[in-house]
């Protein structure tokens, strides 16, 4: 073989394993486009008051301790799927309980106001009760008053069981934003369902759990500890009233938490596919003369899988 041959056979090899790689490269690319991650987050002062107003220049974001560059934030509030797990008893406060919560979750479902009652049109509402003969029952802006959705009898479901069973309704609800808001005045018996695996339900789903608790010496501290914990995953809050007289106002919050909430979108850094928990952290920087405020966001998310 002459030189003048070897030499074009050396560099089209060499050409042949450049065009390889680069279209491996590019294959991979491909395989593994960038991602946008978006969380939501709440910001509330010391009263429980909803902040608004802030720019992208006040929130830090980071992801497994490496910060990340915030690629977009918005304020705007955006249709929701929303399930409500219902645990009120009929004989609580000689019923009086029941009646404060039928009259506050029909305000939230059928507001008057004309705004919401447009959002509430673009919502997806679902409503569990804990009876075990009472089915899920998916709710539309020509249902009847919440009276027919509410069934009368009085064997109860788990607590746990309840929020599974919620979080696996919102798996095949059709909107990005999904939320999980629980009322109860009950205290959690044994169910199906354990604490740890509703911690990783949770931990897998980019759901917000709220939950509104009549706060009483029936329910011990682990309890309500199991409790804020599932909340606090999901970058939910957990309310614990005194009396369901104050019901009404944390509904009210919840919504306007969500009405209000800021998204803030970034590419991560760590592109991999491969299915790993990824720790979340927000960061905020308060403009001047603001108190100390109070962030919500989710702390955890699951990288996509291949």
């Amino acid at each position: 073989m002459s030189a003048y041959i070897r030499i074009s056979f050396c560099c089209f090899f060499a050409f042949s394993l450049c065009c390889s790689f680069a279209l491996g490269t590019q294959n991979q690319n491909l395989k593994n486009p960038p991602e946008t991650v978006c969380v939501g987050v709440s910001v509330s002062d010391p009263l429980n008051r909803i902040v608004t107003g802030l720019t992208i220049e006040h929130f830090r974001i980071y992801e497994d301790n490496t910060e990340q560059t915030i690629a977009s934030i918005s304020q705007k509030p955006a249709p929701m799927s929303i399930g409500i797990i219902w645990d009120v008893s009929r004989n609580g406060n000689g019923g009086g309980n029941f009646e404060i919560a039928k009259a506050t979750v029909s305000k939230l479902l059928f507001p008057r106001a004309p705004n919401l009652e447009f959002e509430r049109a673009e919502n997806e509402y679902f409503l569990i009760n804990f009876s075990e003969s009472a089915p899920i029952q998916r709710i539309s802006h020509e249902m009847l008053p919440i009276e027919v959705l509410i069934d009368k009898g009085n064997k109860r479901i788990p607590l746990f069981d309840s929020i599974y069973i919620g979080l696996y309704r919102l798996h095949q609800s059709k909107h990005d934003l999904r939320v999980l808001i629980v009322i109860s005045d009950g205290v959690e018996t044994d169910g199906l369902h354990n604490k740890s695996e509703i911690d990783e339900y949770a931990r897998e789903s980019d759901f917000r759990i709220y939950t509104i608790m009549k706060n009483d010496q029936a329910k011990q501290e682990s309890f309500l500890s199991r409790i804020r914990n599932i909340v606090d995953i999901t970058g939910g809050r957990a309310f614990f009233p005194n009396s369901f007289n104050e019901l009404d106002y944390y509904i009210d919050l919840i919504h306007t938490v969500l009405r209000s909430q800021y998204l803030l979108c970034y590419v991560p850094t760590n592109n991999k596919h491969d299915g790993t928990s990824r720790k979340i952290k927000i960061k905020l920087e308060k403009p001047p003369k603001l108190p100390l405020l109070n962030i919500h966001a989710r702390e955890e998310r699951y990288a996509p899988k291949e």
